[in-house]
């Protein structure tokens, strides 16, 4: 049975930010590098920033919504799934009921 999948503000936000520093990352790196090829290079990295970011809401909205979905419970309303894509630990917090999952939080880590 599939739920449907609430993301609140917050949340979203976390991802956003995530994808920011991901690319500011690159972007420094090879930034005034002097390299032949250097904005080849951050054109890529862009790309993969936002395929990252698709990929990332993709996975959520199709893994969260289909059960079960393994969690911890972390209090009487409250649980955490630990999910994994493109080798990014996502660790979701969120509450549920019968037909629908609102998404708190969501941490993001390299593996």
């Amino acid at each position: 049975m599939s739920k449907v999948i609430t993301v609140l503000p917050h949340a979203l936000e976390n991802i956003e930010k995530y994808i920011e520093l991901f690319l500011d990352f690159y972007v420094t790196l090879y930034s005034d590098s002097g390299l032949w090829n250097e904005e080849f290079i951050i054109d890529d990295y862009r790309k993969k920033a936002n395929t990252l970011h698709e990929n990332i809401l993709d996975y959520i909205e199709s893994r969260v919504s289909k059960d079960p979905l393994p969690y911890e419970l972390l209090s009487d309303w409250k649980r955490k799934s630990i999910l994994t894509v493109e080798q990014r630990r996502l660790e979701i917090i969120y509450e549920e009921s019968e037909w629908e999952r609102i998404i708190y939080e969501i941490r993001i880590e390299r593996r």
